[in-house]
């Protein structure tokens, strides 16, 4: 590749994987392209800044009370790429002799999927239902 595809490939810099972007940045510089180098880099890491603090705030949609159930409508929600995560799972409830052994187990999805997320939550208990 000359200098000129190189750095029409570097201004795609964001649609390729991690490793290739080193690979693509390093070349650069080994081709003594620094300031390109350096102004794609700069521009790369603007656009890939942390989100605001709203997208990043999680918020508990459903409570369970035994780890199966809290499971399977996390992989449902993954199944529909809704990222979610569970809170408590590993907490010993504070009562042997309610059941709840494992405390509640939170599901908690990031705020802006929190419609979506309810929505496929809907359509699980309309099923069971």
């Amino acid at each position: 590749m000359d200098d000129g595809e190189l750095l029409a490939l570097a201004e795609e810099l964001d649609t390729l994987t991690d490793e290739a972007q080193d690979a693509l940045l390093g070349e650069l510089h080994n081709r003594h392209l620094d300031q390109e180098a350096d102004r794609l880099q700069r521009e790369h890491l603007s656009e890939r800044a942390v989100p605001s603090e709203t997208s990043l705030k999680l918020v508990t949609i459903a409570t369970f009370n035994d780890p199966f159930s809290a499971n399977l409508a996390k992989g449902k929600l993954e199944s529909e790429g809704i990222e979610c995560f569970t809170a408590s799972e590993h907490r010993l409830g504070r009562s042997w002799g309610d059941g709840n052994v494992f405390g509640p187990i939170e599901l908690q999805v990031k705020e802006p999927d929190v419609e979506r997320a309810d929505k496929v939550l809907e359509e699980i208990e309309a099923s069971e239902g």
